[in-house]
């Protein structure tokens, strides 16, 4: 006659189901990301004329407040270098992004501004927009990258006082 032994029957079932939902919850990331694509954003910063401190590169969505630095999904530092460098944004969704690139002479993590808060250190924006008297807004910086067609702009750097 076979004895059932309660204690073990428990351990079984959920090392079976266990076993079960990983080759489960396997098959579904191989499946998703098979089919599931990302953009990529390059851009070119030109405009350095000094290889001296850093170059940060910002990119914001639609629904973030534009120039904020906490509103900003993703970041690059580099080392800025003369001719340009490139920052590069992989794996994001696609739809409507903006990037904010300046160049941080002293390497102190800011986009030092003089009394009126215009901006002392060389900056720009995705589409090169440079409103005259404010700052540009996410629209007239915004570009577009699609899944799977990496997207390559360019981002001159400038100072707005002489």
């Amino acid at each position: 006659m076979l004895q059932a032994v309660p204690d073990q029957i428990p351990d079984l079932t959920m090392s079976f189901i266990a076993s079960r939902l990983a080759m489960t919850a396997t098959f579904v990331s191989i499946m998703a990301g098979a089919t599931a694509q990302s953009a990529e954003l390059a851009v070119n910063v030109t405009g350095i004329e000094m290889a001296r401190g850093e170059i940060c590169c910002a990119l914001y969505p639609p629904d973030k407040e534009f120039l904020q630095a906490s509103s900003a999904i993703a970041g690059q530092w580099l080392e800025a270098k003369s001719g340009g460098v490139q920052c590069r944004f992989t794996g994001i969704e696609s739809g409507a992004y903006a990037v904010a690139v300046f160049q941080d002479y002293n390497s102190n993590k800011n986009n030092d501004t003089n009394l009126f808060g215009i901006p002392t250190e060389p900056w720009g924006v995705s589409n090169n927009a440079r409103p005259m008297f404010r700052a540009p807004t996410f629209e007239e910086a915004q570009v577009s990258v699609a899944d799977g067609k990496p997207l390559e702009i360019s981002v001159k750097l400038e100072t707005t006082m002489p």
